[in-house]
């Protein structure tokens, strides 16, 4: 795959996200504005499952226990239910749309709460970063400054180090000097007279 097809495909994917998303967004508003109306019409598309089957089976040495109230059958498409069936449903469908709209609301409530609190916490910590990175730009201005002093310490230290070696060399001459007049005038005065 060339890049160009690389980037084309990244690209057709991401219109595909986006539509998806968009379908997802539809149906979330819709089925706020109407909970109870989009579940009626959720059902209305729903596939309703086959009766229930019993099977018998041989026991061998294996015992069963049989209920006396046999399995309620799964309603067969097509069959109308009756008012009272329909009106029970209703207001059962009703009331669990409102009970999952009032919990949804609510963890929204929690969550947000959440946040304001998850949100005041980074604003303390990057409150104390800022001061962490005043106190290190601080402490390395300070380093710098006893790298400057340790410097000029050790320039100074070599200058007076020259300094007294040139003393030195120069106080070697003078007493070199002074060692040769000093045997001049030693010989002078041990000479006979």
């Amino acid at each position: 795959m060339t890049p160009d097809e690389r980037e084309q495909r990244i690209a057709e994917l991401r219109d595909q996200i986006a539509a998806g998303e968009a379908r997802i967004a539809e149906r979330q508003a819709a089925r706020e504005a109407d909970p109870a109306g989009f579940d009626r019409a959720e059902r209305e598309h729903e596939s309703i499952g086959s009766p229930y089957v019993q099977k018998k089976h041989e026991a061998g040495d294996l015992v069963y226990r049989v209920t006396e109230t046999p399995l309620t059958l799964a309603p067969v498409p097509g069959a109308a239910a009756s008012s009272a069936d329909q009106d029970w449903r209703e207001e059962v469908v009703e009331a669990v749309s409102e009970l999952v709209v009032h919990e949804r609301q609510r963890e929204r409530q929690e969550r947000a709460a959440e946040f304001v609190t998850r949100d005041r916490r980074i604003s303390e910590l990057e409150g104390e970063l800022r001061e962490t990175k005043g106190m290190l730009a601080d402490v390395l201005k300070r380093f710098e400054r006893a790298e400057d002093v340790a410097r000029n310490l050790a320039a100074s230290v070599a200058r007076e180090h020259q300094d007294r070696q040139a003393l030195y060399a120069a106080m070697e001459q003078r007493f070199a000097g002074l060692n040769g007049l000093v045997r001049g005038f030693m010989q002078d005065w041990n000479a006979p007279v």
